[in-house]
């Protein structure tokens, strides 16, 4: 439907109500279209009113996209290894990372990331954040170097030195949290994959790291790094 066809259609019978409506009550969804060389807009007009239509979709979405119902999906279909290894690939692309460099400094990224930090969630992140980079400027020992922490990660040839799981990035841990006294040099930063990191948080005990798989040998001992 074109733009003057629209314009000679005043009321239109939606289907899901069976009730005769103003044109201007349905949702018009133009689009440009180019045909033979000429350029026109192309209006598409639902046969289904606004009112129906966000009825359909609010029910719809109750069904298909509830809390619960998603995240049974979501559990499905990352349970597949062979799904799980292609998302985390695509993570891994050159593509994505940039496009996701790009989308980080849009203004509606910063907006987005500025309304988060206004609210109660977002303040508590913030603390959480300042307390820990505090913590690391006074520590005594602050000595960890990029190159360090690259040897570590290549000692463990990708997998996680809790659970030994090799499908997830690996992120840096302390082994004896700062929180706590710990010191953040090589001797007391392991390789670990982030839901191990997330559990272990600033706990002292129940959590040792494996030896590394390379030929660097990391000697962490956790008594001798207790304050």
């Amino acid at each position: 439907m074109t733009q003057l066809e629209l314009s000679l259609e005043s009321t239109r019978i939606c289907i899901s109500c069976n009730v005769s409506k103003p044109i201007s009550e349905f949702r018009t969804r133009h689009r440009n279209r180019k045909r033979d060389g000429i350029v026109f807009v192309y209006v598409n007009v639902p046969r289904s009113c606004k009112a129906c239509e966000a009825r359909y979709q609010k029910g719809y979405n109750a069904i298909h996209y509830s809390t619960k119902e998603r995240s049974l999906r979501h559990h499905r279909e990352w349970a597949d290894p062979e799904k799980r290894a292609k998302t985390l690939a695509a993570f891994k692309t050159n593509s994505f990372k940039a496009a996701r460099s790009r989308y980080y400094r849009t203004e509606k990224s910063k907006a987005r990331i500025q309304r988060y930090y206004e609210t109660e969630k977002g303040q508590t992140y913030l603390i959480a954040k300042w307390a820990r980079h505090s913590r690391k400027r006074q520590t005594a020992f602050n000595t960890l170097t990029a190159q360090e922490w690259r040897a570590i990660k290549a000692g463990y040839q990708g997998h996680c030195a809790y659970c030994d799981r090799n499908d997830l990035p690996l992120t840096l841990d302390h082994i004896y949290p700062i929180a706590h006294g710990g010191t953040n040099t090589a001797n007391n930063v392991t390789a670990a994959c982030w839901p191990c990191n997330m559990k272990k948080r600033d706990h002292t005990t129940g959590w040792i790291p494996n030896e590394p798989r390379g030929s660097r040998q990391q000697s962490c001992l956790l008594d001798s790094m207790s304050p």
